[in-house]
């Protein structure tokens, strides 16, 4: 989570996606990879994040 904060405040570019809501004004850092890097710290991959809790997805977001 830190991580994600600190990109935000830097870059204004969210890595792993965590922020939800924020997807238009924070968009996330190199979308094509963001489930692998989900992945790789123990998070469910967005598209599942959709079905679950149905959220709207980038419009950039291309699931696997």
């Amino acid at each position: 989570m830190f991580e994600e904060e600190k990109s935000i405040i830097n870059t204004k570019e969210q890595i792993y996606g965590l922020y939800w809501g924020q997807f238009d004004q924070f968009p996330i850092k190199d979308i094509e990879n963001v489930d692998k890097r989900r992945t790789e710290k123990g998070l469910a991959p967005l598209w599942y994040m959709e079905k679950v809790y149905g959220i709207d997805l980038p419009s950039e977001y291309k699931k696997l």
